[in-house]
Formats: C-alpha cells, sequence, structure tokens
C-alpha cells in the first residue's frame, strides 16, 4: 500500500512540475512573439493598450509594464503593422489601435512559416527523442 501511496506522490510531483515547465515556456514564446500576440488579438477586435495588457495578463500571467507595451504599440504602427485613432469609451478618450492589412500580411505569413515548420519537423526527433522510454509530458 505504501508503494501505491509513493507511485501515486510521484506521478502528482511529475505533473505538478509539467505543469510549471508549461507555463514557463508558454510565458517564455509570449514575450518572445509578443508583437504576434498583439498583433492578433487586435486583428479579432480593434483595442486600446490597457485592455492589450489586462488580455495577456490574465490570458498568459505575464504582466507587461506600460514602458514595454506602449513602445511596440508605437513600433508597430511606425512599421505600418497598425493604425489607431481616438475614441470614446466609457467617458474617456482612448487609442484604439486597428490592424492593417500589412499587419495581417504579416500575421499570415508568420502563420505560414509556423505550420510549414510543424509539417515538415517530427517533433519527437526535433525533441531529441529517439526511443519510447523517455519520459512524456
Amino acid at each position: 500500500m505504501k508503494a501505491k501511496n509513493n507511485i501515486a506522490e510521484q506521478n502528482r510531483k511529475v505533473k505538478q512540475l509539467s505543469e510549471t515547465f508549461k507555463k514557463q515556456i508558454v510565458q517564455r514564446i509570449v514575450k518572445n512573439l509578443l508583437d504576434i500576440y498583439i498583433l492578433q488579438m487586435i486583428r479579432n477586435q480593434p483595442t486600446w493598450g490597457y485592455k492589450i495588457k489586462k488580455n495577456i495578463e490574465a490570458e498568459y500571467g505575464i504582466k507587461l509594464r506600460h514602458g514595454a507595451l506602449y513602445p511596440l504599440l508605437n513600433a508597430l504602427e511606425n512599421s505600418g503593422y497598425l493604425t489607431s485613432r481616438k475614441e470614446k469609451h466609457g467617458g474617456r478618450i482612448r487609442k484604439v489601435y486597428e490592424i492593417t492589412p500589412k499587419g495581417i500580411q504579416y500575421l499570415d505569413a508568420y502563420y505560414k512559416f509556423l505550420s510549414e515548420q510543424i509539417q515538415t519537423r517530427d517533433i519527437e526527433t526535433f525533441a531529441g527523442r529517439t526511443d519510447e522510454k523517455q519520459v512524456s509530458i
């Protein structure tokens, strides 16, 4: 009975560790591809900076500083991927961002490249797995 409890405890710890790794990986990907996530969010619905910040915090657990978000939004706008306009929302004037055709082309190119990479790579080989004895997550 004690051995079964130890195995169950080990399985629980492995699952917990796997979830921790997954969260870390997701956060790393989002931080490195923040422009892509922001463009996709705006493609789905034009929005303003604070709402983008709150959505990323809620969805990915990443707290964006204003000093990181707004320069990125400005760079995306200066590159022609976004446009902005002033709108009144709830009594406040907000700078609402909207994706441009160039921004849509950029996203489409990214998704096409990602799709090609997934289709042409054997993920098991890419991850260095050569046998079935390795732990799956």
